[in-house]
């Protein structure tokens, strides 16, 4: 009894919070299409929420309630997998976004055999005594569409990644990373509940206990997902307006010479210049600096260094903490000030970078320069 309360109440904390971050999206003064979705799919996590907190106090009300909530498993992947895509740049149609939930609609009727079983065969599987037939279809659906949009929602973060490293100095921010990794956390633990459900049924015990780990967990993903998302909002555009390219830019000769020296006019920029010290620097930025267009520009970096933009600005940086690490004017600095002076604006990316460029940690360069 009294863990049936505690989940309760965790369930209508799952919902204050579900529905506080949608009125917060909503009542935002500038609202992006993915802060729409978001605010969209609260509402739906906040519904969903309100099931096992009416329910679970009564035993008749939740063994008729078995099997209806798992259709709207479904509506989450979709919501995530259409928040990644907006939230990446792609802009969609009202009809887009709906057309997207006809899952929804196919699990419906894959499990409608299952819930017009009887009272009686729903107490028994509550007692991981009897799992109908009937329920694996619409199960299985549901699984088949958690499993494909969340692939295809961590193919478009993939891309999104790849990028952003033609694109951006710095990855905070831009990368989507939290939201990466909330999704193999969320989902791992959501994978869970399969092989815990299946232990409780041969044990003969009640499978009630996978739907405390399903919906913890979904209060869990609510909180973040609010916390970050609302944060988010919308990213950088990946892609430069047209009116923010330089007025007049050098013909386009893709012949070997030009490209080596495009490669050299940018050396010689990179090293008077120093642009790479702007640590929220993007190839958009540096292609005005060096009056070529930016698909070019890219290509230079490419063919020219074998390297990302990501990874030849942050190249020169690592090359600048090493030149100010060893400057008698530096001496007193901490390692963190020295980065900020290179063009650094996260220790954690600081810390990977260095670490990925060198193999060794910033910490360990510096012992090593003193001994």
């Amino acid at each position: 009894m009294f863990a049936q309360e505690f989940f309760r109440f965790f369930y209508i904390l799952g919902f204050v919070n579900a529905l506080f971050f949608s009125i917060l999206i909503f009542t935002k003064k500038e609202k992006s299409q993915a802060d729409k979705i978001l605010g969209s799919w609260f509402i739906a996590l906040a519904i969903q929420l309100l099931w096992p907190f009416f329910y679970l106090s009564d035993i008749d009300k939740y063994i008729n309630m078995i099997g209806w909530e798992a259709t709207l498993i479904t509506l989450h992947p979709i919501f995530l997998y259409l928040y990644i895509k907006v939230l990446t740049g792609t802009s969609l149609s009202k009809k887009q976004i709906i057309s997207n939930f006809w899952p929804v609609l196919i699990a419906i009727v894959a499990m409608s055999p299952f819930l017009f079983i009887s009272q009686q065969q729903r107490k028994l599987l509550i007692a991981g005594e009897y799992i109908p037939l009937s329920l694996v279809p619409g199960f299985t659906l549901v699984v088949v569409v958690i499993v494909i949009f969340t692939i295809l929602g961590f193919k478009i973060l993939k891309k999104h990644k790849n990028q952003t490293l033609h694109v951006f100095s710095y990855s905070d921010n831009v990368d989507l990373l939290w939201l990466r990794r909330l999704i193999i956390t969320s989902s791992a633990l959501l994978a869970l509940s399969v092989p815990i459900g299946l232990i409780l049924y041969f044990l003969h015990l009640s499978l009630a206990f996978t739907d405390y780990i399903y919906y913890t967990t979904l209060v869990g993903f609510i909180f973040f997902m609010g916390y970050w998302g609302y944060q988010q909002g919308t990213i950088f555009n990946l892609h430069q307006p047209v009116s923010d390219e330089p007025e007049k830019l050098k013909i386009i000769n893709d012949s070997e010479f030009q490209y080596r020296k495009d490669a050299n006019d940018l050396k010689i920029l990179m090293t008077k210049e120093k642009p790479f010290l702007d640590p929220t620097l993007t190839i958009h930025q540096l292609a005005n600096q060096i009056n070529l267009p930016s698909h070019q520009l890219s290509k230079v970096i490419h063919k020219g260094f074998q390297k990302n933009f990501f990874e030849f600005i942050n190249e020169y940086r690592i090359n600048y903490f090493k030149k100010l690490a060893n400057a008698p004017k530096y001496k007193n600095f901490t390692i963190l000030g020295i980065a900020f002076e290179s063009g650094f604006n996260s220790k954690s990316a600081f810390n990977r970078i260095f670490k990925e460029q060198t193999g060794q940690t910033p910490g360990e360069f510096k012992k090593q320069k003193i001994s």
